[in-house]
């Protein structure tokens, strides 16, 4: 039960962490094309896109190098808890040379790597998909730009 809880508890610290790494909304204004855009307003606006596409690629880089590292750390702990679950298997219980304490430990080592590894997978998603909603801006407002000059 005390597990139970702990796991609860870190699960919403990285949360809190990973919702954390989200731009604020305050400072994402909706970029629209508008009709009094003249071209040097338009070229600001995809200057302000390509800005947060390179905040957007700078999380991404983060949390990738982040979600190596627990699978790094996940892997060995696998690794040893496999060890230590062939090791048990050797041992006879009346020796007392198993330490269930550690192995209970290492199995919530890996319970909490797979769950921050899932928390990292989602936020992502959602960066991944800011991405591509930022790129598919910049093409319209490219687009409406190119539209512009021809119009001069």
């Amino acid at each position: 039960m005390n597990s139970i809880s702990l796991l609860e508890k870190e699960k919403n610290i990285w949360q809190k962490k990973l919702t954390g790494l989200a731009p604020d909304e305050s400072e994402k204004p909706l970029l629209e094309i508008e009709p009094g855009d003249n071209i040097e307003r338009l070229r600001l606006k995809i200057e302000l896109l390509q800005d947060r596409i390179r905040r957007v690629d700078n999380d991404l880089k983060k949390l990738n190098k982040r979600r190596a590292e627990l699978r790094s750390d996940l892997q060995i702990y696998e690794e040893l808890l496999s060890f230590i679950d062939d090791l048990q298997q050797d041992i006879d219980p009346e020796q007392e040379y198993f330490d269930q304490e550690r192995s209970d430990q290492l199995k919530d080592d890996v319970r909490n790597s797979k769950i921050k590894i899932s928390g990292i997978d989602e936020r992502l998603r959602q960066l991944s998909g800011e991405k591509s909603e930022l790129e598919n801006k910049i093409r319209q407002f490219k687009d409406y730009l190119t539209q512009k000059m021809k119009d001069k």
